[in-house]
């Protein structure tokens, strides 16, 4: 895990970096930056390949929109050839981060981003494809854990941050 945050900090900021800037304000960000949880979410690679790491096979793909800003960033970690993060670009703006696979501990995450902020975070930590577990923040500060412990697919318990009790369905 310690490996990991830096290297998705640095994926991000080549996101950001890779994009060039809206002349004009930055528009709420679209629907399908709120889309929902799903269990394949970087597919097979698409997008132009890129040799990264020097060994003569691709392992990012860069999709770009219509005018040319990167649209999505799928990076393999692993080198098996399919992609273990994917960040989604939005008018240059970083709005989603998949990591799609369990990678070095880390069960499959789908972060979302608002007006470049943090505001949920959703996990399969039983490896069944769906999200178990979804942290909710304001402000990219943690404010409630919601957690499906009877695997329905719905949050039955909810831990707020910094609380030491928990409710219950």
């Amino acid at each position: 895990m310690r490996k990991l945050t830096p290297l998705l900090a640095s994926l991000a900021g080549l996101a950001c970096s890779a994009a060039h800037p809206p002349a004009t304000a930055a528009a709420p960000p679209a629907a399908a930056s709120r889309r929902p949880f799903t269990a394949e979410p970087a597919g097979s690679p698409s997008g132009t390949p890129e040799d990264q790491d020097g060994d003569g096979r691709p392992d990012t793909w860069v999709t770009r929109g219509p005018d040319g800003v990167p649209s999505r960033l799928a990076y393999d970690l692993d080198r098996d050839g399919t992609p273990d993060v994917v960040l989604v670009l939005e008018g240059g703006a970083l709005v989603r981060e998949e990591l799609a696979y369990p990678v070095g501990g880390v069960p499959p995450t789908w972060i979302v981003f608002e007006q470049g902020e943090l505001v949920r975070k959703e996990r399969d930590t039983d490896g069944d494809g769906r999200p178990d577990l979804w942290e909710r923040h304001a402000h990219g500060v943690l404010e409630r854990v919601e957690v499906d412990t009877d695997r329905d697919g719905t949050p039955d318990r909810t831990e707020r941050a910094g609380a030491a009790q928990a409710d219950q369905k």
